[in-house]
């Protein structure tokens, strides 16, 4: 049996002190469209959909789907332990796409990886797609590596 995680960061958002309520700017939306559209194209049909409790999180993630979760466990300085417990690793059930911040995209992506919670670098906008393959010796494989730039 295998299950998808797609980490996706969000788009560029406005500057602000309210970090909860910061929406995309005009080339964030540009950025979260271009990558919705991809995704249209390539995502599993069926998918679980996650945006962090920040508005420029659910933002991005409605120029792919209107239909998802707000999840306290990835808010901005979340850690990656709290996202972890929201895959249900290492036993995920269902595939996810989870929309959210760095430092914690870039430890989690390490984690999957490498077994390490690494200070891995996740551009504005960029997709991370994952299959966890139950059963495997090698249960994590990266399937995709997406940037706003590239996802035309």
């Amino acid at each position: 049996m295998t299950t998808d995680l797609l980490l996706w960061r969000h788009a560029e958002a406005e500057a602000g002190s309210d970090d909860h309520s910061r929406p995309l700017t005009t080339a964030g939306h540009k950025q979260a469209e271009r990558v919705g559209r991809w995704l249209k194209r390539h995502a599993p049909k069926t998918l679980t959909c996650y945006a962090s409790p920040a508005l420029r999180s659910q933002e991005t993630l409605a120029h792919f789907s209107e239909n998802f979760t707000i999840a306290e466990e990835i808010a901005p300085g979340s850690a990656t332990s709290q996202v972890l417990r929201l895959l249900k690793w290492p036993d995920p059930d269902q595939s996810l796409l989870i929309v959210g911040h760095q430092p914690w995209l870039g430890e989690t992506a390490a984690f999957l990886l490498v077994g390490s919670p690494l200070s891995w670098s996740f551009p504005r906008a960029s997709l991370w797609w994952f299959r966890i393959r139950k059963y495997h010796p090698r249960p994590v494989q990266l399937r995709a590596v997406i940037h706003p730039d590239l996802a035309e």
